[in-house]
């Protein structure tokens, strides 16, 4: 309870989005890779990509491999839930938990 009420405080009061993909969703590009997109305030696109694995990790910055992380990251977010409907699930499991 205590992590789903940080996740909802850390929304609301920081410039934090959440979206949570359903168990419902169908498979998505981004299945078994864990990924950060990285960008600066002043960039336009992003400049690089941290991909974390389970024996290593590396930071590409070639275009066309972070095109495929940027590809795979808008296919997650097609099939997320909205924010506000993110929130509101984050609320009612914390209810059934209580």
């Amino acid at each position: 309870r205590e992590q789903l009420h940080h996740l909802i405080t850390a929304a609301r009061e920081h410039d934090v989005t959440i979206q949570i993909v359903p168990f419902t969703a169908e498979g998505h590009a981004a299945l078994g890779d864990s990924f950060t997109l990285i960008q600066w305030p002043d960039e336009d696109n992003p400049q690089a990509v941290y991909v974390d694995g389970v024996t290593s990790w590396t930071v590409h910055e070639r275009d066309g491999i972070i095109r495929s992380y940027v590809h795979a990251f808008a296919s997650v977010q097609a099939q997320a839930l909205d924010p506000r409907e993110s929130l509101h699930l984050i609320e009612e499991v914390m209810k059934e938990l209580s």
